[in-house]
C-alpha cells in the first residue's frame, strides 16, 4: 500500500470523526510545539527537525472500549535509512505507558471473534437438527368404566402416547438447517475478511530510505486512557525524537 494512499486516508477519516459529536478523546495541547492546523474539524499536527512526522486525529474520539486512532506519516528526509514501525511510537498518559495495539494483536482479536461466532452457529445447528430428528408426539386420554357380573363397577382416566416419524419432513427440516447455518458460516468468514482487509492501514514495520515516506494507523487501548488529562505520543524517526503533546477531552 502507498504511504501516499495512507495520507489520504488519514485526512479523510477525520471527516467522520470532526463531524460527530465529542464524548471523550484526544485533542492538541494548548501548550503544543509542533504546527497545527486543522481539516474539517480534524487536527493534524506536524514536527520537522531533520526528518519530518505528521500526526492527525484520525478517530480521536474513545469510550465504550473503542480505541482512538492516531494517523501517523514519517517522511525521510535525512541521509541515512532507518525503520519505522509499531515500536517507534511512544505513548505516555500522566506518565505512564499507554499501550498500542499491533497489526497481530487486531488480528487475533478478530480471528477470536470469528471463531466464537462460529461456534455459536455450529452449537445452534446442532441444536436444531436434533429438534428436527425427534418423532411427532401425539398424547391420547379418555376415560373407562367396567362393569362385573357380580355388580362391581371400576372408573378410571388412561393416557397414551404415540410417536410418529416422518421421514421426509425431517430430511426437509435438516436440509434447511444446514442452508441456513452455512449461509451463517459464509457470513461469518465474509465479515473477517473484510475486517482483516481493513488492518492494512495499521503501522506496520517499514524500512524508509532517503527521500521517502510512510505512515499508518496507531490505535491505542482504551482502557489505559481512563482518568488520563495528559498524553504524550512520540514518534522516533531515525535518531530524532518528535514529541506531540496531547490532551484528553472528557
Amino acid at each position: 500500500m502507498k504511504a501516499g494512499q495512507l495520507l489520504v486516508l488519514g485526512l479523510l477519516s477525520g471527516c467522520v470523526a470532526g463531524c460527530s459529536t465529542p464524548r471523550s478523546g484526544l485533542k492538541p495541547s494548548s501548550a503544543a510545539a509542533p504546527i497545527t492546523t486543522y481539516k474539517q474539524g480534524e487536527a493534524i499536527l506536524c514536527l520537522t527537525k531533520t526528518n519530518s512526522v505528521l500526526i492527525a486525529l484520525s478517530q480521536p474520539e474513545f469510550g465504550a472500549g473503542q480505541p482512538p486512532a492516531v494517523f501517523v506519516l514519517v517522511a525521510n528526509t535525512s541521509p541515512r535509512p532507518f525503520v519505522l514501525g509499531p515500536a517507534s511510537v511512544r505513548v505516555l498518559g500522566d506518565g505512564k505507558p499507554v499501550r498500542i495495539y499491533t497489526y497481530e494483536d487486531l488480528k487475533r482479536g478478530i480471528e477470536k471473534e470469528a471463531s466464537r461466532e462460529a461456534f455459536r452457529a455450529v452449537m445452534a445447528a446442532v441444536g436444531d437438527s436434533m429438534s428436527a430428528s425427534s418423532p411427532t408426539v401425539s398424547t391420547t386420554s379418555g376415560n373407562y368404566s367396567m362393569y362385573g357380573s357380580s355388580g362391581w363397577t371400576a372408573h378410571g382416566n388412561f393416557s397414551a402416547n404415540t410417536h410418529t416419524y416422518d421421514p421426509a419432513a425431517q430430511a426437509a427440516a435438516r436440509a434447511a438447517i444446514d442452508q441456513r447455518t452455512d449461509n451463517w458460516l459464509a457470513r461469518i468468514a465474509a465479515n473477517k475478511a473484510t475486517q482483516v482487509n481493513s488492518l492494512d492501514w495499521i503501522l506496520r514495520e517499514n524500512t524508509l530510505q532517503p527521500g521517502t515516506y510512510a505512515g499508518g494507523l496507531v490505535k491505542l487501548h482504551p482502557e489505559d486512557l481512563k482518568n488520563v488529562r495528559v498524553v504524550l505520543f512520540t514518534v522516533q524517526a531515525g535518531e530524532e525524537a518528535h514529541e506531540f503533546p496531547l490532551e484528553v477531552s472528557k
